[in-house]
């Protein structure tokens, strides 16, 4: 049981724990955080599964993008044969044929995937390929990123 849900009960049940906890902290536990699907605790689960699927995420040699506004920030990770070029491996945009489940290409042994962080007001483009997680509901990519928001393609 965490700390801060345990310092809540008991506050709630009449005794004192060690440090103060204010109410609003209630809704940060990761007993509430477990039973919302879209809860920080959720997004983080999530992105560190897609992380394991994936050996370009992991072990991909990092190259920034140039291209976007000054309010985005993008990398591209390439693990496997060929080094950051910039190729795209995945073929046509949502093509995702030849990839392995661990995020590599079985043509040529190489993959590649673009993170793209959009802290500006209005939406970015996202590279084609298959979205593999973002901070959004994949439903809201239709207009592109939108703002205060990340997202992981698969190239």
């Amino acid at each position: 049981m965490g700390g801060r849900d345990r310092a809540l009960r008991l506050r709630q049940a009449g005794s004192s724990p060690w440090l103060p906890q204010p109410e609003i902290f209630a809704e940060l536990t990761r007993e509430r955080q477990e039973r919302d699907p879209e809860s920080m605790l959720a997004l983080y689960r999530e992105l560190l599964a897609v992380r394991r699927a994936h050996a370009v995420l992991r072990e991909g040699e990092l190259a920034w993008l140039d291209g976007y506004p000054e309010s985005v920030l993008a990398f591209r990770l390439t693990h496997g044969d060929g080094g950051a070029d910039g190729g795209s491996v995945g073929g046509e945009s949502g093509d995702d044929s030849g990839d392995s489940a661990d995020g590599e290409n079985d043509r040529g042994g190489r993959a590649s995937a673009v993170v793209v962080l959009n802290t500006g007001a209005d939406p970015v483009a996202l590279p084609p390929g298959r979205v593999l997680t973002a901070s959004v509901p994949l439903a809201d990519l239709g207009e592109g990123l939108p703002a205060d928001a990340a997202a992981v393609v698969l190239e």
